[in-house]
């Protein structure tokens, strides 16, 4: 629909450049002024594909004081056939706990077994400030060795031999319901109650309920009685590196003090494991007081829970059932949509803007609160490569670049982008628990990491920023961390900072052997989760309507801009581990795309489309080819006649005769930027 309003082009024009000319609050919203204005202008891509990560869409009637389902009548979920020999010295009685966490094992569920006080509808989140001491009650139950029965059959299913429940779900999940049925894969997790005995020399165990195929990760514990585990997972700790150091993400780093558990609960020994989208699991097992770990394993469900391809070498079995649905319920969602919480993710659309000295970037839609992930990839052109030379980035992802958020950044190596689109720069952000947001971001160059050509040792930077979440005041890349490459001999092999990247590291490889210097404010970065319209699982219309989102703002110069031509702009929802993309894609996928699975497996150059977007500092440069030609005037004119915000030339949020006259009078007389 088109609204004629009759006025002069002068007018118009003065207009479109008055609302331009607004600065933009970076708070997850597109800002309108006072004449209903957006610095934003035309959305620069809207979404053509229904999301396969959920929608956050109005939410039913829900009692918050209600599990919505029964956790006592599910009798399905994983089970674990663990040979006492596998434990060490086992005393008379064993204690066991589990929980779920991402799949970066850097967010604590809701999810805890035996279940966490009644209420808890915010996920735990950061593991090392977890402390089981302060929740009341045990979180964790008591299996005799004594105890006898006979043999379970391994199939993910609570048999008789294993008698009452130890313990039940007392809260809803907020790591999503799964409600598809299938044995093999969910879309949710969740524990609903834990069974378990032991028969002769063997402990069965069976967690009920559900492990969602996103490489949502289990995390159970085990305390073998003999009285030489942990209390509390501290940095003094030496151990095992199991599924990419997931045990070292869960200890002390010298600023949070570790996950602790309960009194009385020494954990010994520790299995972990996530599951895909093709069902296949991956468990691994590690002695917490003999510090050695090991990789089970692969198995997919319903084949006895037989591992292969690992070291096994106590016949460990472990089988998963991923059909049930009548557990736990999702937690209730609020009513009219909460800028903090959501239960799907989606992609609406895009809004961008280069003014200020700093790229504006207005992603419209959700991310879950579980910890699912919005990584930003930018193509700002040939950058500085701090030697005199330029650096083209990369199209193919590397596995060695900086290591940052535990090597999320380095799990996406392989990921192929369009033949004329390379990554100069990284920014990833996160949300979740009591509300929480993180972000994280790198410079990304063609040949890896700048380096000492004598040592190797390293000169770029991972940075960090995030935490308690305080709407809608943006994260920013200000903290105080800024570590320093050693002197006169560096040999530091990982460097981290809370400041932003490009600049920190361009600080230390000028000042070096002095030390380098952070600047504060040149990243800014929030969420805005209200939307429960755009996009649904069924259908993408209603996507241009959103105006809520990811905001970010980064300066020109973090980002290694050259100062002309346009910014493209990259990126998808993906798995809180990055390893599984959605549909959820910038640039757009086919109208009946489904999630692209496994990052290393996804070649932008074999799906049609283009697969980024572009934010051009030349206003009238609509179709975002660098150009300001003919190609631009017939783009503005088939969006203008489909009537889309692809249109909304000065930012009205209405197509009409105005967004013609002022898209003409810059077409003819160019702005500033083009």
């Amino acid at each position: 629909m088109k609204k004629f309003v009759l006025l002069s082009a002068a007018a118009l024009v003065a207009c479109a450049g008055s609302a331009m000319a607004q600065t933009i609050t970076v708070d997850g919203s597109r800002d309108l002024d006072n004449s209903g204005f957006s610095p934003y202008g035309a959305m620069r891509w809207i979404q053509n594909n229904p999301t396969g990560f959920g929608d956050n869409s109005p939410p039913p009637p829900c009692d918050p004081n209600s599990l919505g389902g029964n956790p006592a009548a599910v009798a399905t979920g994983i089970e674990f056939k663990i040979p006492l020999s596998a434990l060490g010295a086992v005393g008379s009685n064993i204690r066991i706990m589990a929980q779920l966490s991402s799949g970066g094992h850097d967010s604590i569920s809701n999810q805890v077994i035996p279940g966490l006080p009644a209420g808890i509808t915010s996920n735990l989140g950061e593991p090392r400030s977890v402390d089981y001491t302060t929740l009341a009650g045990n979180q964790f139950v008591t299996v005799s060795t004594t105890s006898s029965g006979t043999p379970a059959v391994i199939d993910g299913s609570v048999d008789t031999a294993y008698g009452a429940a130890k313990a039940l779900q007392t809260n809803r999940t907020n790591f999503g319901d799964a409600n598809q049925g299938l044995t093999t894969t969910a879309n949710g997790s969740e524990l609903n109650g834990i069974y378990a005995y032991v028969n002769g020399s063997d402990l069965y165990i069976v967690l009920t309920g559900n492990l969602n195929s996103d490489f949502t990760k289990l995390e159970m514990f085990i305390d073998n009685g003999s009285g030489l585990g942990f209390n509390q997972l501290t940095q003094a700790l030496t151990l095992p590196d199991v599924d990419f150091q997931s045990l070292q993400r869960l200890q002390g780093d010298g600023v949070l003090p570790g996950l602790k558990f309960d009194a009385g609960f020494q954990a010994s020994h520790f299995i972990t494991f996530g599951q895909g989208g093709d069902s296949t699991y991956f468990p691994n097992i590690a002695d917490l007081v003999g510090n050695a770990g090991s990789y089970l394993g692969s198995s997919q469900p319903g084949l006895g829970g037989v591992l292969s391809g690992g070291t096994n070498p106590d016949n460990i079995l472990i089988d998963l059932n991923n059909s049930n649905t009548a557990g736990v319920a999702n937690i209730c969602l609020p009513p009219n949509g909460d800028p903090n919480i959501s239960g799907g993710s989606e992609i609406n659309g895009a809004y961008g803007r280069i003014a200020d000295g700093k790229l504006y970037l207005l992603v419209t839609g959700n991310l879950q609160t579980n910890f699912n992930k919005l990584p930003l990839f930018f193509d700002v052109g040939d950058t500085d490569d701090g030697a005199g030379g330029f650096d083209a980035g990369q199209n193919v992802m590397r596995n060695d670049n900086v290591d940052i958020d535990f090597g999320g950044l380095n799990r996406m190596a392989g990921l192929t982008f369009e033949e004329d689109f390379s990554a100069d720069y990284w920014l990833n952000y996160t949300n979740g628990g009591a509300p929480n947001h993180f972000s994280n971001a790198a410079v990304l160059r063609a040949n890896g990491p700048r380096r000492d050509l004598n040592t190797g040792a390293i000169f770029d930077y991972g940075a960090f920023a995030g935490g308690a979440k305080s709407f809608p005041t943006p994260l920013s890349y200000d903290g105080t961390r800024l570590d320093q490459q050693t002197a006169p001999v560096p040999s530091v092999a990982a460097l981290f900072t809370q400041f932003a990247p490009r600049t920190a590291g361009n600080s230390l490889l000028a000042n070096y052997p002095a030390p380098a210097v952070g600047t504060a404010g040149l990243i800014q970065a929030i969420i805005n989760n209200s939307n429960l319209f755009g996009v649904t699982g069924d259908s993408a219309e209603g996507a241009q309507d959103v105006e809520t989102g990811l905001e970010v703002a980064i300066s020109l110069s973090e980002l290694g801009y050259p100062g002309s031509g346009p910014i493209k702009i990259a990126g998808a929802i993906t798995s809180g581990g990055y390893d599984f993309w959605s549909n959820q894609v910038l640039g757009g996928l086919s109208g009946s795309s489904g999630n692209l699975g496994e990052v290393s497996a996804i070649n932008f150059q074999t799906i049609a489309g283009r697969q980024y977007i572009t934010v051009s500092p030349c206003r009238p440069d609509v179709d975002g080819s660098g150009f300001l030609d003919s190609d631009d005037f017939v783009y503005f004119v088939e969006q203008f006649n489909l009537g889309v915000k692809t249109a909304d030339y000065d930012g009205s949020g209405f197509v009409d005769s105005d967004d013609f006259v002022a898209f003409v009078a810059d077409f003819a007389t160019p702005p500033s930027g083009c």
